[in-house]
C-alpha cells in the first residue's frame, strides 16, 4: 500500500521524466543529423580552399615579391634623398631626428657603397653635413655659455644664427642631446683588420665616420653647459621681464 501511494502521489513526475527522456533522444538525433551536414559542409570549404591555394599561390608569391622589390626601392629613394633630407631637417633645427636618420642609414650605406659610385658619394656628403653639424652645435653650446671655441676654421661674418641666443629652452636641449647621441655612437671601424686587408675606401668611409661622430666634449661637459646655457637663458627672460614691468609702471 505504501508503495501504491507513493506512485499515485508521483505520477505526474514520472510521466513528465518520461516525456523528457523522449525528447532528448529525439534531440540527439537532430543533433547527428545537423553535425553530418556541417562535416559535409566543412569538407567542401577545405577543397574550396586547396583549389583556390593552387590557384592562385602563383599570383600571392609574385605579390610578395612585387611588395619586396617596392620596399627595397622606397629604402633606396630614402638613401638618395638622404643629404638633402638632413639639410632640411638641420634647417628646421631638428639636430637629433637628422643625426638618427644618418646613423641608420650609415650601415647600409658603408655595406653597399663599394662598387656604387653613387652611393659612396651620397655617404661622403652625408658625412660631412653631420661634421659641419656637429661643428656648429659645438660652438653654439659654447656660445652660449660665454666662450669663445677656437677650432681653427674660420666663419662666415654673416654666421647671425651662430651668435644669437636660444630663443627656447628646447632648442638647449636640441643641440646638447644631438651631441649626446654622436658621444654615445660607436662606428664599426675598429674590426677592419680580420687577417685581410680590407679596401682602402671603405678604410676611408670608417675615419670620416669616425671623424663625424666624435666629439670633444665629454657627457660631464655637455651637462654642465646645458645647465649652464639654460640658466643664462633664464637670466636674460627674467631680465627682460624686469624691464616690461617697469616700462609698464
Amino acid at each position: 500500500s505504501t508503495m501504491q501511494t507513493l506512485v499515485y502521489e508521483n505520477y505526474s513526475r514520472f510521466i513528465d521524466a518520461t516525456d523528457a527522456i523522449k525528447s532528448i533522444g529525439i534531440h540527439v538525433q537532430a543533433n547527428d543529423d545537423g553535425l553530418t551536414k556541417l562535416a559535409s559542409k566543412m569538407e567542401r570549404v577545405d577543397l574550396c580552399s586547396k583549389e583556390t591555394e593552387q590557384a592562385l599561390g602563383a599570383l600571392r608569391d609574385q605579390v610578395a615579391e612585387k611588395i619586396r622589390v617596392k620596399r627595397l626601392l622606397s629604402r633606396l629613394s630614402s638613401l638618395l634623398e638622404l643629404p638633402q633630407t638632413l639639410r632640411l631637417q638641420i634647417a628646421q633645427g631638428k639636430y637629433r631626428t637628422a643625426t638618427k636618420n644618418y646613423l641608420s642609414a650609415r650601415t647600409i650605406l658603408a655595406n653597399h657603397s663599394q662598387g656604387f659610385e653613387s652611393l659612396k658619394t651620397i655617404e661622403t656628403e652625408c658625412t660631412g653635413i653631420l661634421q659641419n653639424m656637429k661643428q656648429l652645435l659645438t660652438r653654439k653650446l659654447h656660445h652660449w655659455n660665454g666662450m669663445i671655441l677656437e677650432d681653427g676654421n674660420k666663419h662666415s661674418d654673416n654666421d647671425t644664427d651662430l651668435l644669437e641666443p636660444p630663443k627656447t629652452m628646447h632648442e638647449i636641449f636640441e643641440c646638447v642631446g644631438t651631441l649626446y647621441i654622436l658621444l654615445q655612437d660607436q662606428p664599426p671601424t675598429n674590426n677592419l683588420r680580420e687577417g685581410e686587408e680590407k679596401d682602402e675606401s671603405l678604410q676611408e668611409l670608417g675615419t670620416a665616420t669616425a671623424t663625424a661622430t666624435t666629439t670633444a666634449l665629454n657627457k660631464e661637459e655637455l651637462q654642465s653647459m646645458a645647465m649652464g646655457a639654460a640658466t643664462r637663458a633664464l637670466d636674460r627672460i627674467l631680465d627682460a621681464h624686469m624691464i616690461q614691468v617697469q616700462e609698464h609702471r
